[in-house]
């Protein structure tokens, strides 16, 4: 993470869509930027809640802590360094590759306890698991991160520790080498 004193960054990169709870994420942060001025909040991505996504923050008044990237071609590891916390509130997911992306930067992550999802990250381990379509559950999991920077590091260190063992490319295909030989696949 850059060395910033002034503000903390909490950002997404994903389809801004209604079902991957980018509204969900977006209320959580307003409530909690009423109480936290150095908060920002940058979205990356382009879906059906981005017209949404643009109205409310003009509508609340934050331009100047909100950045929505819309569709990115930039530098995805470049970005995520910019994030000190990674949240991923999605409804109904598979094994997303932006959170192996984002413990492979050795972000603290945020996400939602559905699909793969805790397959990869370990409630409180290696980030912070909460429960799917809930605003409630968002601001709890930031603002116990925001008042523990210790904790924060520590997941986020995991995270990239827990990729490294894990999910890097050689890894995955090695497991699934094993499981077409343990059923006999070939």
């Amino acid at each position: 993470r850059e060395n910033r004193k002034d503000y903390f960054v909490v950002g997404c990169i994903a389809r801004m869509d209604v079902a991957k709870g980018a509204l969900l994420l977006f209320d959580a942060f307003a409530h909690l930027a009423k109480r936290h001025s150095g908060l920002r909040l940058v979205l990356a991505g382009h879906g059906d809640a981005s017209a949404e996504l643009a109205r409310r923050t003009e509508a609340l008044g934050l331009q100047n802590q909100v950045q929505l990237l819309g569709h990115y071609d930039g530098g995805i590891n470049l970005l995520l360094n910019t994030f000190d916390l990674y949240v991923f509130p999605s409804l109904l997911e598979g094994f997303p590759y932006s959170i192996v992306e984002s413990m492979r930067a050795g972000c603290t992550i945020i996400a939602t306890n559905v699909g793969g999802i805790p397959e990869a990250i370990t409630d409180g381990k290696d980030g912070l698991l909460i429960e799917p379509g809930s605003k409630e559950a968002i601001i709890r999991a930031m603002e116990r991160l925001l008042a523990d920077p210790a904790l924060c590091h520590s997941l986020g260190r995991n995270a990239r520790l827990r990729y490294e063992s894990e999910l890097t490319l050689e890894k995955m295909r090695l497991r699934v080498r094993e499981v077409f030989a343990a059923h006999r696949f070939w």
